[in-house]
């Protein structure tokens, strides 16, 4: 038994409001070739991670990711950058789009302005090996 099913098409004076399609077609068969891509393609949410110290712990992951997007917040209490070189090898492992790392604010007390930037240098770099992919961002501090 041959079932058939109707589908509305746009139409002109000469066309019927109607077309019939065989039941073993796929919805995507009736839709014009642009609007294909757009059925077909499987989106994948951005994976961020944002890495640094204590100045994280409050931070809400669960509000920050969407369905387009799933946000990782690791703090590292305590942690200066030259902490943070070793703990962002295995985030950067798990090839993130992104990567926000807050910076700098326990090296005040201890380091040189020029220690903290060849640190976060450094794990830019570090991240580079590894995720050639991941954007590295680095957030700013005050520094009142």
């Amino acid at each position: 038994m041959n079932q058939t099913l109707y589908a509305p098409m746009a139409t002109t004076k000469k066309m019927k409001n109607e077309q019939k399609l065989s039941i073993g077609r796929k919805t995507s068969d009736i839709r014009p070739k642009h609007e294909e891509n757009k059925v077909n393609r499987k989106s994948t949410p951005s994976q961020i991670s944002i890495v640094g110290d204590s100045m994280l712990n409050n931070i809400d992951e669960g509000r920050l990711s969407k369905r387009d997007r799933r946000v990782k917040v690791r703090p590292f209490p305590g942690a200066n950058t030259e902490d943070l070189k070793h703990y962002i090898k295995p985030i950067a492992t798990r090839k993130p789009n992104i990567i926000i790392v807050h910076r700098g604010t326990n090296d005040l007390k201890d380091n040189t302005t020029t220690e903290i930037i060849e640190n976060l240098l450094e794990i830019k770099e570090i991240v580079k090996q590894i995720s050639p992919s991941t954007k590295v961002i680095l957030s700013n501090i005050d520094y009142t």
